[in-house]
């Protein structure tokens, strides 16, 4: 399903109804006047999202969520060289400074807060590239669940990849089916 429109057309709320309902897998994209963001979707589920530059690493989210101070980050940073989220979530866990509920509750906290600022959003454009994990073959996507805080680069069955664009994006969703319609219908 590739969806592409203008938000005054299609609200944000209804495109998400329409991605559940769908059960898509991929990631939907919405530019509005000063900002875009992204939104992660498995299996209709949200996932993941990221808003404009900001930071969306696990330190980023964990110290805007107040799970751990400006300083407390620093020297977390410092000291993680080129360690994952997943690698520094189970440091930050073993060592006992924070329990898998305060991240998890701190990356919830994160997308909620995003998910909230986009239903305000009334101008723009959106555009996606959705593809349907099927059942059999979801447990091959990758998502945030409680016993993984990110996952190395793969392929979903369905021909849909995730990958990391950059050291200090998120994970983002694309697939490989091309661009979509010019209005927001599904394929």
């Amino acid at each position: 399903m590739a969806l592409k429109g203008n938000l005054r057309d299609f609200s944000v709320t209804q495109l998400f109804n329409l991605i559940s309902l769908a059960r898509k897998t991929g990631t939907l994209t919405v530019e509005g006047p000063n900002e875009a963001a992204w939104i992660s979707f498995q299996a209709g589920k949200l996932i993941y999202a990221q808003l404009g530059n900001e930071d969306g690493t696990l330190v980023g989210i964990l110290t805007r969520s107040g799970r751990i101070t400006a300083k407390q980050a620093q020297v977390i940073k410092s000291h993680a060289g080129e360690k994952s989220d997943k690698e520094l979530g189970l440091l930050l866990i073993n060592a006992g400074y924070l329990t898998q509920q305060d991240i998890l509750a701190g990356i919830r906290q994160y997308i909620v807060d995003i998910v909230y600022r986009l239903f305000t959003w009334v101008d723009g454009f959106f555009r996606s590239t959705m593809t349907s994990c099927r059942r059999t073959t979801a447990s091959s996507c990758a998502s945030i669940s409680r016993t993984s805080l990110s996952k190395a680069p793969g392929a979903c069955a369905n021909g849909s990849s995730y990958r990391r664009s950059s050291p200090t994006s998120t994970w983002r969703w694309t697939s490989s089916s091309g661009p979509g319609p010019t209005s927001a219908t599904s394929t």
